[in-house]
């Protein structure tokens, strides 16, 4: 072989490694940037996703605990019926995952917090935001939650398709701080209104066939409810919309049910051992879409959580993503599994750069809580 051929051998060699390492770097930086504190702690390691605990998380899941999380209620006195044309989905995702909303801009539910806190007056800010005429126009316009999604079925992580619960929620709390200042200055309709639209938009998550998704529409809902229970108490007056205790009560039992799904399967899914288990709940007809969606996700990325799974997957991860690609599953779950077997081929430095994606997910649903 000439020298100058194997030095372009070589060179090429080493120029695909620099690539790969910058790829994996940037994806680290994206990360990053989502959640600081991401590099403080190795989430792999704490305790949340021990063996023993996981073992307990998936003996803990009872069917009857899962049927609450399904669909949504009905168009109700809580809820806007749609009045302008468009799809408030597609309008709402493009705040969502707007890269430079929320950025430095988290924003709790500052309804909770007493006057003169700066948590509150952060809140109360943040109803200036230009994010609150957006969201209000998705709440008025029909959803199509599947127009979001890529089109054909290219993408080989279904999970980066999930919306960021900081940014969600932040922008939403923003909606429920604007109404707070429209009933100050004496507008109660357009406070209605603005409060009426973040349960609307809390309604469709809860549609959605994504737990996570599921999860965040209803803390929409609970945190909407309170509100409006809140400026009913501080106007002094009865409003058609106040919420009664039946609604109040019903808002936090689906809250509760759902982040205890979420959390029991996230963790059950960082032991190999528990791959049979879930691929029965995948497989599990009688339980909502939701949680059989998340049981597959907790099969096919669980091992994010997994500090002896990082180098080499568990190989009870590819037999049951193998057993439920051979099942006759519906469509959102077919799409899942297909998704979750390809990242299980990724190299070393792409499965990094997945699981720093998965533990910034876990964070932004432990602090928007």
């Amino acid at each position: 072989m000439q020298a100058s051929t194997h030095k372009k051998i070589v060179l090429a060699g080493c120029g695909c490694a620099a690539l790969l390492g910058v790829v994996t770097a940037v994806g680290v930086v994206i990360a990053v940037l989502e959640d600081p504190d991401l590099l403080r702690t190795d989430l792999a390691t704490e305790q949340h996703f021990r063996p023993e605990y996981a073992r307990a998380a998936l003996d803990s899941l009872r069917a009857p605990d899962l049927q609450p999380i399904g669909g949504a209620p009905a168009v109700d006195r809580y809820t806007l019926r749609p009045r302008i044309q468009g799809n408030g989905a597609l309008t709402a995702a493009l705040v969502w995952t707007d890269s430079a909303f929320a950025r430095g801009s988290v924003v709790p539910f500052g309804d909770t917090f007493p006057d003169g806190d700066w948590r509150r007056r952060r809140w109360v800010a943040s109803g200036d935001w230009d994010v609150v005429d957006s969201l209000r126009a998705a709440a008025l316009r029909p959803w199509d939650l599947a127009a979001t999604l890529p089109s054909g079925d290219s993408a080989s992580d279904v999970t980066a398709e999930l919306w960021s619960a900081m940014r969600v929620l932040t922008a939403t709390r923003a909606v429920l701080a604007r109404a707070r200042l429209a009933d100050v200055r004496g507008d109660a309709a357009e406070a209605d209104t603005l409060v009426r639209a973040v349960i609307t938009i809390g309604r469709h998550l809860q549609r959605d066939y994504r737990l996570y998704h599921f999860v965040l529409g209803a803390r929409m809902e609970r945190e909407a409810l309170h509100a409006l229970r809140a400026i009913e108490e501080q106007g002094g007056r009865r409003r058609a919309t106040a919420p009664t205790q039946a609604a109040l009560a019903r808002a936090n039992q689906l809250v509760a049910a759902a982040e205890r799904a979420y959390r029991l399967l996230t963790v059950a899914g960082a032991l190999g051992d528990n791959c049979p288990v879930l691929e029965g709940l995948a497989r599990d007809r009688g339980l909502p879409l939701a949680v059989r969606h998340q049981a597959v996700l907790a099969i096919g990325y669980g091992w994010a959580f997994a500090s002896v799974e990082q180098a080499k997957l568990d190989a009870r991860r590819s037999t049951a993503l193998a057993d439920l690609a051979r099942a006759a599953l519906p469509g959102e779950l077919a799409r899942a599994v297909r998704g979750a077997r390809r990242v299980a081929e990724f190299s070393v430095f792409k499965r990094f750069d997945v699981a720093a994606r998965q533990q910034v997910l876990w964070r932004a649903w432990g602090w928007a809580g």
